[in-house]
């Protein structure tokens, strides 16, 4: 178990940070996100 854990350890730890940077920055993209408003188009009624 040991040899599995050790084997790769510094792609191991890239790989980690990488993936908690990714979280952060989608997780503030998520919450930073404006609702934006999209009038309707006008509609034509028949006379």
């Amino acid at each position: 178990m040991s040899k599995w854990i050790n084997n790769n350890l510094g792609l191991k730890i890239v790989s980690l940070v990488l993936a908690v940077i990714t979280w952060f920055y989608i997780s503030g993209e998520l919450k930073t996100k404006q609702n934006r408003y999209y009038p309707r188009a006008p509609v034509m009624q028949k006379p």
